[in-house]
């Protein structure tokens, strides 16, 4: 699935240029709920756009 392997990717690249965060712009409300079943949160002021901590990830069976 092409956000998972973004996020693995990022994930792994943020271990070397300290990535915290990623952020998504959702562009409607089914975006955002497709956003959220994968734990991404609103940001308070700008409920369409998204965040999900990297530190809670843990990457399983990855050797990078």
């Amino acid at each position: 699935m092409l956000f998972a392997d973004a996020i693995k990717r990022t994930v792994v690249t943020g271990d070397s240029i300290a990535i915290h965060a990623a952020i998504v712009d959702a562009k409607n409300g089914d975006a955002k709920r497709f956003y959220e079943g994968f734990g991404l949160m609103s940001l308070q002021d700008e409920p369409m756009r998204l965040f999900f901590p990297l530190g809670s990830i843990e990457l399983q069976g990855s050797n990078e």
